[in-house]
């Protein structure tokens, strides 16, 4: 017992020696009482909410501010980068051990490695040891988005934000061992910043950036954010010192690059009424893509409340694509099944986004609102007299008076003797 724990204090006494001589990871099984789905602040989300990634980040957060809390100042490279691969490759890297193996656990496992640095690959340094997440790359450069073990907080230019994630730029070489890169193809891949951290404050707080060719975009509104296909889990929340560190590029739906659904003529109901309980209405309304960007609707629709607020929407279309000028007519029915009023609205879903305030054009309504009443009763008129009652060879004409309900006064009669 004495000869097992002599060696397991050498091997911390190593590791710990490592943590103050480099800025890459310390690796080992967490001490009791870690947390080590937290790191700098920063939660493993996935394993956690998404039922497509079935594992956590078993990777060690090193205590850079010696406090135990995992919270900001604290990192790891290799948890960062395990957490990187699975919020954006959608991907349980099957290994959590020292940056310095990374390369080898990749390729024993199937994945591709080699000297070619793309957004989205995973850079593995030898001397330091060090792994980081690429966004950029120009040809000589590679900048990464990376967590570190350091000696104190305002090592590695954290400067005093104690961010611990930063942004810096490394030549190409410096990841001696290569690039790992996902296994499943998923297009263009993306980081998601939003700065929430140290000093985000006024009307940069809350914005949102996708990285893109180097550059930080900003997302302008909900409508381009989930044109784009993004998704609000993969937001990575940071301090304005990680946001400035990357340089600023186009809006990503600037005015000359952003979808605009319009009204362009406006709700209407083909029955003119009155409505009554169990009839079934039907309705259309124009929609224009006055934008120069496409959007898709997962759902477009009239939306419907009830006298008690109840959804009472018109049938839905799905799938809806507009282009750049293109117009959609809009077609659905709905049935009645309570009395009172009703609201009905143009209403569309992008994402998991619900927008049922859509612009119209000028003097077109994008609303109707209607009252329901009890079913239509059964006609039951009934002859009451004639006048004269009976005609003579000098009458022109007779008089047919019919009492009851459910019919429509001074309407035509046909009537034989």
């Amino acid at each position: 017992m004495r000869y097992f724990m002599e060696k397991i204090t050498t091997v911390v006494f190593f590791f710990s020696l490592a943590a103050l001589m480099y800025p890459g990871e310390v690796f080992g099984f967490p001490p009791a009482g870690k947390n080590w789905h937290q790191c700098g602040g920063y939660v493993d989300q996935k394993g956690a909410f998404h039922p497509y990634i079935d594992q956590k980040n078993q990777c060690w957060c090193c205590d850079n501010d010696k406090t135990n809390d995992n919270t900001v100042c604290d990192g790891n490279c290799v948890w960062w980068a395990w957490e990187m691969a699975h919020m954006y490759w959608d991907d349980n890297l099957p290994w959590s051990c020292g940056a310095s193996k990374w390369a080898k656990k990749a390729k024993d496992n199937g994945y591709t490695v080699d000297s070619n640095p793309a957004v989205g690959t995973i850079g593995v340094n030898s001397s330091y040891p060090h792994v980081a997440y690429v966004i950029a790359f120009d040809g000589t450069y590679v900048k990464v988005l990376e967590e570190n073990c350091t000696y104190k907080c305002s090592d590695f230019d954290y400067g005093n934000t104690n961010d611990s994630v930063r942004v810096r730029r490394y030549e190409k070489s410096f990841f001696n061992l290569g690039y790992i890169h996902p296994k499943k193809n998923h297009g263009d891949l993306h980081v998601l910043l939003r700065c929430a951290g140290a000093g985000c404050a006024g009307s940069d707080k809350d914005k949102v950036y996708v990285i893109e060719n180097g550059k930080r975009r900003w997302i302008n509104d909900e409508n381009c954010f989930n044109s784009h296909g993004y998704h609000w889990d993969d937001v990575i929340n940071v301090s304005a010192s990680v946001i400035n560190s990357i340089s600023e590029g186009a809006s990503l739906c600037g005015s000359n690059n952003q979808a605009k659904p319009v009204i362009v003529s406006g709700l209407t109901l083909d029955q003119s009424g009155p409505y009554h309980v169990g009839d079934t209405i039907t309705a259309h309304f124009n929609i224009k893509n006055e934008g120069s960007s496409a959007i898709r609707f997962d759902v477009l629709t009239i939306g419907g409340r009830d006298c008690d607020n109840k959804v009472a929407d018109f049938t839905w279309e799905t799938g809806v694509t507009l282009g750049p000028g293109e117009l959609h007519t809009y077609r659905g029915s709905v049935t009645l099944k309570k009395l009172g009023k009703y609201h009905f609205f143009c209403a569309y879903e992008v994402g998991t986004n619900w927008e049922c305030n859509i612009p119209a054009e000028s003097g077109v309504n994008n609303t109707r609102d209607i009252t329901v009443t009890k079913e239509q009763p059964v006609p039951t008129p009934s002859i009451s007299y004639f006048d004269p009652p009976n005609l003579t060879a000098s009458d022109s004409f007779q008089y047919l008076y019919i009492y009851g309900s459910g019919f429509t006064p001074s309407s035509q009669v046909d009537w034989q003797n």
